[in-house]
């Protein structure tokens, strides 16, 4: 037998309500056309959940079933609004393949080290530091509107709303694969926005040391590699090239730390918040929730 989640016992629904409720905002925005409507949404969600909640099975976590909800809420009102994100955009299309870095920062052909970087990314700041930096979260943000609304969505739930990726693919009904592909481009594109800022004044430090004879992946080949392996999605033996490689090859060292920084950034994004009115009135109806 599945216990019921107790939220109505010394307010852990307060918790919750206050912990979830920006991220579904944010979620939410994604699939309706205005700010309002998705608090409207949101609070469309937590009164199906308090309905729901006698029904819930465990075979999900509470947050992930919470969030299909939402989901499912949203895009109801955004076919109302004729802004619905059909299931079909969420897969990966042709604008989500090819290369995340350009081509033209690689060495070529006639080149000594063909496949690797021609001058190093230039290293950041530590991102603690970019975290207080108002125009470096005014300049993700700004990334964040740009991307394919695909791609912003797993991006949000992943780094800005720290979702892991199991999660995401149950909320979105998405494949390991598809998650993949669509965080790393996204992740890329923030990371270049970020690269721009960062290195506007800086002048890029050339390479200086070529490809070791135990590397035998190219520097092009890691970039596209950096979210699987972050994400754990490598076999050991793929896991094993990319450390060689990072031992040898200052250039993707700095570039997989600006990955790390880049996400470490979106985790500090702003959501909004649920009305007072709407909060009191949803505590409410959580409180009216029968002791199990």
């Amino acid at each position: 037998m599945v216990t019921r989640p107790r939220l109505s016992s010394k307010s852990p629904h307060v918790a919750i309500l206050d912990a979830w409720s920006e991220g579904m905002i944010r979620l939410a925005r994604q699939f309706v056309s205005t700010p309002e409507s998705a608090r409207e949404v949101v609070q469309e969600t937590w009164i199906a959940v308090v309905r729901g909640l006698a029904g819930f099975e465990g075979r999900s976590s509470l947050r992930t079933w919470v969030f299909r909800i939402l989901v499912n809420t949203a895009k109801r009102r955004g076919v109302q609004e004729q802004r619905a994100i059909p299931m079909s955009s969420l897969q990966p299309t042709d604008e989500d393949t090819g290369p995340t870095v350009a081509p033209e920062r690689f060495q070529d052909g006639s080149e000594p080290y063909p496949g690797h970087w021609k001058a190093f990314p230039t290293p950041w700041p530590d991102p603690e530091q970019a975290l207080l930096d108002g125009e470096v979260r005014t300049r993700v943000a700004a990334a964040l509107d740009l991307l394919p609304s695909r791609q912003r969505t797993v991006i949000e739930l992943r780094d800005v709303l720290g979702h892991d990726a199991d999660e995401v693919c149950a909320i979105l009904d998405i494949s390991a694969a598809n998650q993949r592909v669509l965080l790393h481009r996204a992740r890329a594109f923030v990371r270049g926005v970020m690269e721009e800022y960062f290195t506007a004044a800086e002048t890029p430090r050339r390479r200086t040391t070529g490809a070791s004879v135990n590397d035998d992946l190219d520097c092009n080949e890691l970039v596209e590699l950096v979210t699987d392996y972050l994400d754990g999605a490598l076999d050991d033996a793929e896991v094993a090239r990319v450390a060689v490689h990072l031992r040898v090859c200052d250039g993707c060292d700095s570039y997989l730390a600006q990955f790390r920084a880049t996400i470490h950034v979106l985790g500090g994004q702003h959501s909004p918040s649920l009305a007072d009115e709407a909060r009191e009135n949803l505590l409410a109806a959580f409180r009216s929730i029968p002791p199990q």
